[in-house]
């Protein structure tokens, strides 16, 4: 405008405007088209369950279908295997998503026609089946070496797959193994301590996730997250995230999920990444990307191979624990635990090889979820069996407490039950790393 008024030519104004209409939204389009690309794209996120030495792999895929176009595709999959649109109304198996396609049909294979998909928008199904499971051959064994209890395992990856970012779950924890290389063999030596030297969120803060020693939730995947994962940043990087968020998803209980996931009794679970596909999935007359992210889950059994032993202490990693009650308490558990005014019991069990031990000391361990010399101790108590009631603990401290006595404490099985309240009128409540018994005593022949 100032151009041609300047030049006294404002007539060819109605020439000019268009002509820059038309010139800046040419480069808004290319410049979305290139943000955008020009590839479709097919990101298949999968956890694959198996057993050691196992032939086949139970495999449950997220497939999101990524276009950036407006398009109509099929989808087809391997026979045998089980699909349905992803609904986003908390997991329900179908919702508004599932008009967006035509039907889905069963032969020789599995076909999801006319998939509509938008500009730039991505369409998610569900899909499971069965294939042959990662050739992986191995053991694990609990040996008592003094008074310390040791998690030998010795683990060769027979596939042509890099088992990524490797580690084993035993109970709640996790220690780091690393990269498997095809044909790699590992061997494994890890003392399990009895607590934690830190609290969880501390571990978790200082991205040093602590072997066997503690966790920062009640859920044993995303509690591990750093260990599995193998960093404590996965919120800063784009390829750690996605995974981060699988783990999530594992452990949730909202959002279509029944509970929390929970490790099996006396097995070793190796954990692992890849990028290897699971479910061959195609588009019918495209062309396509593949983007593969694989969470391995493969059940170890766990040998014990002790017979006496003085002086063990019983690491949580060892202890099966049960919520008994709580009373306005959110995702009560015995680690990352949040005490706003409420109260929470616990029950604690150890494993069998453990529910005759000789028990010669009886403590417990309370620590704080992030490191606060302000923050006051709760109310804790402990149970008495003899007289079925609540006994109080005295002037309990953050940390490792011992407590005399502690006969009536102890229940069939070796069970100890365990009672926090938060009885202060911090207006932040109490924030618990946590809770659990130390159990030590002598194993007998």
């Amino acid at each position: 405008y100032a151009i041609l008024k300047r030049r006294n030519q404002l007539e060819r104004a109605w020439i000019t405007i268009p002509a820059l209409v038309i010139i800046f939204s040419g480069i808004t389009y290319f410049t979305g088209f290139q943000l955008r690309g020009n590839t479709t794209i097919i990101n298949q996120i999968s956890v694959a369950y198996s057993q050691v030495d196992g032939e086949q792999a139970d495999v449950y895929s997220l497939l999101g279908l990524y276009s950036p176009q407006r398009n109509n595709y099929d989808v087809t999959l391997p026979a045998g295997a089980l699909a349905r649109p992803f609904s986003q109304s908390y997991g329900g198996p179908f919702g508004n998503d599932s008009s967006n396609i035509g039907a889905i049909s069963y032969g020789n294979e599995v076909t999801i026609s006319d998939v509509r998909v938008d500009i730039g928008e991505v369409s998610v199904f569900l899909a499971q089946t069965a294939v042959p499971a990662v050739d992986v051959s191995g053991t694990a064994t609990l040996t008592l070496e003094g008074n310390r209890l040791v998690l030998e395992m010795d683990l060769l990856n027979n596939s042509d797959v890099t088992l990524e970012m490797a580690s084993v779950l035993l109970g709640n924890t996790a220690v780091a193994i690393g990269d498997i290389e095809a044909g790699e063999r590992t061997a494994v030596s890890q003392p399990i301590s009895s607590s934690s030297s830190s609290s969880s969120s501390s571990s978790s803060i200082s991205g040093v996730p602590s072997p066997f020693g503690g966790s920062s939730s009640g859920s044993p995947l995303s509690a591990n997250a750093d260990t599995i994962l193998g960093t404590s940043n996965y919120y800063n990087d784009r390829d750690v995230f996605p995974r981060w968020q699988l783990l999530q998803s594992l452990d949730s209980n909202t959002y279509g999920g029944s509970s929390t996931a929970t490790a099996p009794k006396e097995t070793v679970i190796l954990i692992a990444w890849s990028t290897e596909q699971q479910i061959n999935v195609n588009l019918e007359n495209s062309t396509f990307d593949n983007q593969n992210t694989t969470l391995y889950l493969i059940e170890i059994p766990l040998e014990q191979n002790f017979v006496s032993g003085r002086n063990v202490a019983i690491p949580l990693s060892l202890l099966n624990w049960e919520l008994l009650a709580n009373n306005n308490v959110y995702e009560p558990t015995i680690q990352s635990l949040y005490l706003n005014g409420g109260w929470v019991e616990f029950s604690y069990t150890p494993w069998p090889e453990f529910q005759n031990m000789e028990i010669t000391k009886l403590g417990f361990s309370l620590t704080q979820q992030h490191e606060d010399p302000a923050q006051l101790v709760p109310d804790v108590r402990i149970w008495d069996f003899e007289q079925e009631i609540w006994q109080p603990i005295d002037s309990p401290i953050w940390g490792t407490n011992n407590i005399s006595d502690f006969a009536p404490y102890i229940g069939l099985n070796n069970e100890v039950r365990l009672r926090l309240e938060d009885g202060s009128t911090q207006y932040y409540g109490s924030g618990i790393g946590e809770i659990y018994p130390i159990l030590t005593g002598n194993l007998n022949e």
